[in-house]
């Protein structure tokens, strides 16, 4: 992908190839996509590191 994808989720997931989770802004289904964008980076290789200080 490499740019911030200008509509979000559904953009995350077709830079992907990942086939979206039920309704768009349904907290419960966003949560969903983002698991599953976020275990196809992992598995892809991608390192994630944290961008702010712990609580």
């Amino acid at each position: 992908m490499g740019c911030w994808p200008k509509n979000g989720l559904l953009d995350m997931n077709k830079g992907l190839s990942l086939q979206h989770i039920g309704r768009p802004h349904s907290g419960i289904d966003d949560c969903k996509n983002i698991a599953n964008i976020m275990k196809t980076l992992a598995y892809r290789g991608f390192i994630f590191k944290q961008t702010s200080k712990p609580f």
